[in-house]
């Protein structure tokens, strides 16, 4: 059997019936009343029609995800079937949707069957009492009905449903504050697992047999009111711009701090760089006078040595010529005096721009070197000396 026959037969479900009922009795009927020949053949006929008829009466064919309920036609007894293939009695009708509870979706679901529930737009407030508008869909997961819930109750359990959904959407939405609703924060929000539990109850509460899975937020399903928005909007701007302002202070206050280590550091690094500098001529003219040092130190070693060694060897010299003038006869007071009188002219030799005068020895009242009495050729005489005296030039000498 097709949905379209079936639909139609949900929409009408005594007529084919009925159809396949009364035929064989009116044929059974015309029999009766022919009474001819024929008459036999149209009553075996008719009790055919009317077998086949009441054993097709009897098979209900349910499509997946689908339920069957059946009315006793006599009894009023009320039947459930579920997905497949049933035969029952065929005095059980069809029930039709349109009569039940289930009728906005067209079908008798079956238990665990998923269904789309897309409730009206609802008024709500937020928590600083700003009014909007909130539109969701849920997806739900069918409960476990009855048969005679179906028939005995008036009311429509999608209308039920969505109105309970609402009532609980401006509950929950009650609880954040304007700024608060944006999309992934509501999303998150409406499902946290106690607040679909919360749902759930509600819904079991007002008899909807449908259980809550996921509530999602329509295409511009929040809508706040048009003036808070506009003033919110406003105050994003200049906030935005303050924000904006406030980086670029503080980016340039930090360009200025970098300017102002970098000219600290370059500053320290020519202040280290003139250190280095300074240590190293420091270092180096330490070095060149520890050199000159230890050089006039050589030098001075060097010079005291020679001056050690002359006056060794004119030691030496001298040692030999006073040998040798006292091997010669001269008493060592004579040599003395000689030594003097070399001293003095060795001296005056070594004078420059001096005048010497010859003054005898008695006019100063100095007395000859040796005695008048000692004869003129004996060893050691000598004649009577003359003093020179030497005067420093004057401007007056020319």
């Amino acid at each position: 059997m097709s949905s379209s026959e079936q639909s139609r037969l949900q929409k009408h479900p005594l007529s084919i019936m009925l159809l396949f009922s009364v035929l064989p009795a009116v044929l059974l009927l015309i029999s009766l009343l022919a009474l001819d020949e024929e008459s036999f053949a149209l009553i075996i006929l008719a009790a055919v029609l009317l077998a086949v008829t009441s054993a097709l009466s009897g098979i209900n064919i349910v499509p997946p995800s689908e339920r069957r309920v059946l009315v006793s036609l006599w009894s009023g007894e009320v039947k459930l079937l579920g997905s497949g293939f049933h035969w029952h009695k065929p005095l059980l009708r069809n029930f039709p949707v349109s009569k039940s509870n289930w009728k906005k979706f067209k079908r008798f679901p079956e238990l665990g069957c998923r269904l789309h529930l897309d409730p009206s737009p609802t008024q709500v407030h937020t928590k600083d009492r700003i009014p909007a508008v909130a539109d969701v869909s849920l997806e739900c997961v069918v409960r476990e009905w009855s048969a005679a819930s179906a028939v005995k109750d008036g009311g429509c359990i999608h209308t039920r449903a969505c109105t309970t959904v609402n009532q609980w959407l401006s509950e929950q939405l009650s609880q954040l504050l304007a700024d608060e609703y944006t999309y992934g924060h509501l999303n998150h929000f409406l499902n946290a697992p106690e607040r679909v539990d919360a749902l759930n109850t509600m819904l079991v509460s007002n008899f909807t047999y449908l259980s809550a899975q996921r509530i999602v937020i329509d295409p511009n399903g929040i809508q706040l009111d048009q003036k808070w928005v506009t003033q919110r909007d406003e105050i994003n701007q200049k906030r935005q711009l303050l924000n904006e302002r406030e980086q670029m202070v503080e980016k340039e206050a930090l360009v200025a701090r970098l300017e102002r280590a970098k000219l600290q550091e370059q500053a320290e690094f020519e202040i280290t760089l003139k250190r280095q500098q300074v240590e190293s001529e420091i270092a180096h003219t330490s070095l060149q006078m520890q050199a000159e040092n230890d050089a006039s130190v050589a030098r001075a070693c060097a010079e005291l040595k020679g001056v050690e060694a002359k006056h060794a060897h004119e030691d030496a010299r001298e040692q030999q010529r006073i040998t040798a003038a006292l091997s010669a006869g001269l008493s060592p007071e004579q040599y003395c005096r000689l030594s003097i009188a070399r001293t003095h002219f060795e001296t005056m030799a070594s004078s420059k721009g001096t005048k010497y005068l010859a003054v005898p020895p008695n006019l100063l009242g100095m007395m000859p070197l040796v005695d008048s009495s000692c004869p003129t050729n004996a060893p050691g005489h000598t004649e009577p000396w003359t003093c020179l005296l030497y005067t420093s030039p004057s401007p007056r000498d020319s």
